[in-house]
């Protein structure tokens, strides 16, 4: 963008450039966004075709060179460099270099810049959330996959959305709307009040609301916004000096401003209503609510969603620092809460099956309802098993699994997308509310050890927009295989799933009344449990084959140039990462074989 918009300044003979910057961390808000004159799209159209050449020209003539972006008002961020690639999941990016659409790039406006970065990066990756650094992976959003066609609407749907003239970066409204109208409804109808109970007759007023843009390491399709509110009681009716008033810190996400097809594409509809699912009626009825970040209000209109949460960051609790290998006191605490969810929904199915059904009748698939159209990705997730089954046979396990073993395992995943999709099909009796996304990136640590403040002492899961109805080993096989080293499985591989298993038989048992967790039906037993976990090791692997590349080597991005081509994408797919990810993905493979062998299952 830097680049194009120094070609626009020399082409246009702009004088002044520095309001225009972007803060290129993606992600990240920009300034506010200036006054613009929307013109019709006839007009903008033709006016890009005429400067589209000039542009062009002077783009190629700015040699490469190292720039610093940053936007009014910040301090420098982040440096980025003339790339070594440029990063695309899907050809559909590929045709957009022929559209007026791209010229955008090249435009000196920060809102423009904004929004060509948003739809590229979400057809070509999106970035892990961290402290200090960006993982990007591909076609996974918020810890939630989508399919080609997915990327193929969105894309059709901003083009659209953009012709219309629309400015998609401009959220004043959406901050004003909080601010004056949300909020102040939600004090007016008591679903935001003091933590402690208000005496009756006593009135809950707004003394103040803050509202300011989310500034997050990574891109969320959703718009996040901080919000501060301070309450305060009428001290009138209390007929003395009123108390001391009380600070709410919140998070506000709200869909972008889009046409009804482009909010059916992102399929909002279907993420916000499984959260809203999981905080309204899973989360109370299991009676842990203070487990969970806490829910206030959800708003669904036609072509708009909002949900408004706790800031638990206030509340002392972080993200892990590492994207990968979590450590050991990190896994248990991890699996540990993992077991007692898992034990809490069945005791739930066990105890209250009626209000068990109805629940989970009302889950939508948001994940693998579809099937895969982009073609680049299949193929990518395609070869990631095979580098998978060629790693092993160059690693120290090639002589302990059988050649017509690997045979097998690759016939099983020359379509992982539908082998994924079955994966995914409720099985009886162990089915259970699922999480749908249970990795490092969607739980949240506390730190409370005085004499330790660095080891975690407690785990939070959030984001339940991909909850289904499934195998417990959904959550455990992904966590396990995306989240976890095998320096660390080596040696506790058995210790990790006994805590696991431990913690939701001990949890059904209190749930539904019994003194032991043996005094349960038959298939809770170790064993059970166990042979469901071979037997779904492969959705974990699936998964991990072709998303831990991106954690272990993230990507260098530009949008300007370097398109990968699908043969590309495929050559990159076979080494990105590099020799700590082929030992990743041997250990994998030989895992999935003793858990195989264990009980004469075949992987096919």
């Amino acid at each position: 963008h830097h680049r194009a918009h120094l070609a626009e300044r020399a082409t246009d003979g702009a004088n002044n450039h520095s309001d225009t910057l972007v803060h290129c961390r993606l992600g990240h808000g920009t300034h506010a966004p200036r006054a613009t004159t929307h013109r019709s799209p006839e007009t903008r159209t033709e006016d890009w075709t005429r400067a589209r050449s000039r542009r062009a020209a002077a783009i190629r003539s700015i040699p490469s060179r190292k720039l610093t972006s940053r936007a009014p008002g910040r301090p420098i961020a982040h440096s980025v460099t003339r790339p070594r690639v440029l990063i695309s999941s899907s050809p559909t990016f590929c045709q957009l270099i022929n559209t007026p659409f791209a010229l955008a790039i090249a435009g000196p406006s920060s809102q423009w810049c904004l929004l060509c970065v948003c739809v590229c990066v979400f057809v070509c990756v999106v970035f892990v959330q961290s402290e200090d650094r960006r993982f990007p992976h591909c076609a996974v959003l918020n810890g939630t996959q989508h399919n080609g066609s997915f990327t193929h609407c969105f894309i059709s749907s901003c083009l659209s959305y953009i012709s219309a003239g629309a400015d998609m970066n401009d959220t004043t409204h959406k901050e004003a709307y909080v601010r004056d109208v949300l909020i102040p409804g939600m004090v007016a109808r008591g679903q935001l009040s003091f933590t402690e109970p208000v005496p009756a007759g006593v009135k809950t007023l707004l003394k103040s609301v803050e509202v300011k843009p989310l500034v997050t390491n990574g891109f969320m399709l959703t718009i996040p916004f901080v919000v501060t509110v301070v309450l305060e009681r009428e001290g009138s009716a209390l007929g003395k000096e009123a108390p001391e008033p009380e600070t709410l810190h919140l998070i506000v996400k709200i869909t972008p401003d889009c046409n009804k097809e482009m909010y059916e594409s992102c399929q909002f509809e279907t993420l916000f209503e499984n959260e809203m699912i999981a905080y309204t009626e899973i989360i109370p009825a299991l009676g842990k609510a203070e487990l969970y970040p806490r829910y206030y209000h959800c708003e669904r209109k036609p072509a708009e969603a909002l949900m408004v949460m706790s800031d638990f960051s206030f509340s002392g609790w972080k993200m892990a620092p590492m994207v990968v290998n979590l450590p050991m006191d990190y896994i248990m605490l991890a699996v540990t809460e993992l077991g007692r969810f898992h034990g809490e929904c069945y005791g739930l199915k066990v105890a209250h099956r009626p209000q068990f059904d109805s629940m989970i009748a009302k889950f939508k698939e948001s994940r693998y309802a579809a099937d895969i159209t982009d073609h680049t990705w299949k193929a990518v997730m395609t070869v990631a098993p095979m580098r998978a089954i060629k790693a092993l046979k160059e690693s120290r396990f090639k002589g302990l699994v059988p050649a017509d073993y690997l045979e097998k395992l690759a016939r099983l995943f020359q379509d992982p997308w539908e082998h994924a999709k079955g994966k995914v099909k409720p099985r009886e009796p162990l089915a259970v509310i699922c999480h749908g996304d249970y990795l490092r990136n969607n739980m949240a640590f506390r730190y409370a050890d005085a004499k330790n403040p660095a080891r975690p002492t407690q785990v939070m899961m959030f984001d339940f927009q991909t909850l289904r109805y499934a195998s417990p080993m959904i959550d455990y096989a992904a966590f396990l295989a995306n989240s976890t080293g095998y320096a660390e499985r080596e040696h506790h591989f058995d210790t990790i799933f006994r805590t696991y298993h431990g913690a939701l038989v001990q949890t059904v048992a209190t749930v539904v009344g019994v003194s032991e967790p043996a005094d349960l039906p038959p298939y809770f037993s170790y064993e059970s449990f166990h042979r469901e976990l071979a037997e779904y090791y492969s959705y974990g692997f699936n998964i991990a084959s072709a998303f831990l590349m991106i954690l272990h080597e993230p990507m260098e991005i530009s949008f300007t140039e370097n398109i990968f081509t699908e043969e590309e994408s495929v050559a990159d797919a076979w080494k990105r990462g590099g020799e700590p990810l082929d030992r990743e993905l041997a250990a994998m493979v030989y895992e999935m074989y003793r858990l195989h062998s264990q009980y004469g299952l075949d992987p096919v």
